[in-house]
């Protein structure tokens, strides 16, 4: 399979999934859910992953790279079309069950995919394809599922993104291997290490603190800027502007990776990418001026879609091929945690000590993961 084809099966996926992602909470209040039920809905995404994502990972580790991204792809059709079949707060919470176990299946297959079926040599690269494919989707998505709600309705938008999903399945028939270790991450080795001895590899433990420093940067900032720019008097529409640079940034930094990669150590990449993104959310809440905050959304992004997919390109490095999925699966499995964990713990400060001190706490906790990283202390 060539690389391009790679990523169009990728953003498909991601469109359909990711587009719904932002209509969940605005088709359940519609519903009749509270502040708090909406809130519960959301988070039921996250919650199935966060307990078996380990073991997703495990049963992918032992089947063809193709079984598990149709099983993804099919699950992924029925959860979005299933609230246009039946309008009801019962079908959204079962979508939501659904597309949670969908996109963790998709994204370890396909993560898995890209570390070892194009070969050691575009390994790297093949990773960065998927991450640039996932960040596509993440921008088309719920630009275009505002669109379809505001023409149609939000039912006839999950409908309309449950078939573009659906349309990546035939992408899938091309997935082939050009590695001789796909074939052997394939076979079962009954050598199955348990989470504390993939714990113990030192260069995993860092890829997972690296990804969970990312994700609780991104997910405070998606979930706070809001807040603090309703705070300042900004728009909806131009908040919603402001969040889309961020995106279109990430993506822009993904396109440059490749070539990123190839000049300088992935570990070097890595730290300058923290560190950034640390004093940018420090220096963030001191800026009033649209232009000022719109800036500092965009460089924001390209720090953080930066580090989030060099985590995946240093787990598959420190997994062997026939613990890729399971490796993946204890990553995501933390990534869950933080998005469960890092609002709810935010919000207690956010409480305290107001709006501007979540990003300050931010910045500065995650530099202080990062001295963990440099002097090697995790």
């Amino acid at each position: 399979m060539k690389l391009y084809s790679f990523v169009i099966l990728v953003t498909l996926f991601s469109t359909g999934m990711m587009g719904t992602r932002v209509v969940i909470p605005l088709v359940s209040n519609e519903l009749g859910a509270s502040t708090i039920g909406v809130g519960l809905i959301v988070s039921l995404f996250s919650i199935l992953p966060l307990f078996f994502s380990i073991m997703i990972g495990k049963i992918i580790d032992k089947m063809n790279f193709k079984i598990p991204i149709y099983i993804s792809i099919v699950l992924t059709g029925i959860g979005l079309i299933l609230p246009f079949v039946f309008p009801h707060i019962v079908s959204i919470v079962i979508s939501q069950l659904i597309c949670g176990v969908s996109h963790t299946i998709f994204a370890l297959s396909a993560q898995r995919f890209a570390g070892i079926a194009f070969g050691l040599e575009k390994r790297d690269i093949a990773i960065a394809q998927f991450s640039l494919g996932m960040a596509l989707g993440s921008f088309i998505g719920p630009l275009l599922a505002g669109v379809l709600s505001d023409i149609f309705s939000y039912y006839a938008g999950f409908a309309i993104l449950g078939v573009i999903s659906l349309l990546s399945i035939f992408l899938v028939i091309k997935l082939n291997s050009t590695s001789n270790d796909s074939s052997r991450a394939n076979k079962i080795d009954n050598n199955n290490p348990s989470v504390r001895n993939l714990l113990r590899n030192k260069q995993l433990r860092a890829a997972i603190l690296i990804s969970t420093i990312v994700l609780f940067a991104k997910e405070i900032f998606i979930a706070y800027f809001p807040l603090h720019a309703n705070e300042l008097g900004y728009s909806s529409t131009m908040i919603g502007f402001i969040v889309a640079i961020h995106t279109v940034a990430a993506i822009l930094i993904r396109v440059f990776l490749g070539y990123l990669m190839e000049r300088y150590k992935v570990g070097r990449l890595v730290m300058v990418s923290i560190i950034y993104s640390g004093i940018i959310l420090i220096i963030f809440p001191f800026f009033d001026q649209i232009i000022m905050v719109t800036l500092l959304s965009f460089l924001l992004g390209l720090g953080l879609g930066l580090g989030q997919p060099l985590s995946i390109t240093m787990t598959v490095h420190s997994l062997d091929p026939s613990h890729t999925g399971e490796g993946l699966g204890l990553r995501i499995t933390f990534n869950r945690l933080t998005q469960v964990i890092a609002p709810i713990t935010l919000g207690g400060i956010a409480t305290v000590i107001g709006m501007t001190g979540v990003f300050w706490v931010t910045g500065i906790l995650i530099l202080g993961l990062q001295s963990l990283l440099v002097t090697k202390k995790y």
